[in-house]
């Protein structure tokens, strides 16, 4: 039974090694203020160092600016063909201290850590990955002391 199991895992990309797309994580900016909330915009570079195409599936993420944490998830469903890099945003809302205003806030610090689900290329992979049996990660960090400027 165990050898049917890994036989199916390994299926029809064989031995075939496959990296994690390189996500990094670019710059921020404050896409939108208003006096209740910040929109903050984490500009994501995602890439693929292998030879065939992948889907990227979701990034599920924790950014911290000027020591506010969010916690969000994007759906992004989208091909990365083999060798390309795709220029995302997450999206970071945080609530204002209702004596802040509404003008643009400055923001010193940001930082961001998180996973980016993709599946292999293959129906099988794919049917792996939605009945939650193989479900492949990279994962990602970065951040940037610099001020963000309103967009």
């Amino acid at each position: 039974m165990l050898l049917c199991v890994l036989l199916c895992v390994i299926g029809p990309t064989g031995c075939a090694v496959w990296r994690d797309p390189l996500v990094v994580p670019t710059g921020a900016s404050i896409a939108q203020a208003d006096p209740s909330a910040i929109l903050v915009s984490i500009d994501i570079a995602a890439s693929n160092p292998n030879d065939e195409a992948i889907e990227l599936r979701e990034f599920r993420y924790t950014a911290e600016v000027d020591g506010a944490r969010y916690v969000g998830r994007r759906a992004v469903f989208m091909t990365l063909q083999a060798g390309a890099e795709q220029r995302l945003a997450l999206p970071v809302v945080l609530r204002r201290e209702p004596d802040a205003g509404a003008g643009a806030p400055e923001l010193h610090q940001w930082r961001i850590s998180g996973t980016l689900l993709y599946t292999t290329p293959g129906e099988f992979s794919r049917i792996l990955f939605e009945a939650g049996l193989r479900r492949p990660t990279a994962r990602f960090s970065g951040g940037d002391p610099a001020r963000l400027d309103a967009r």
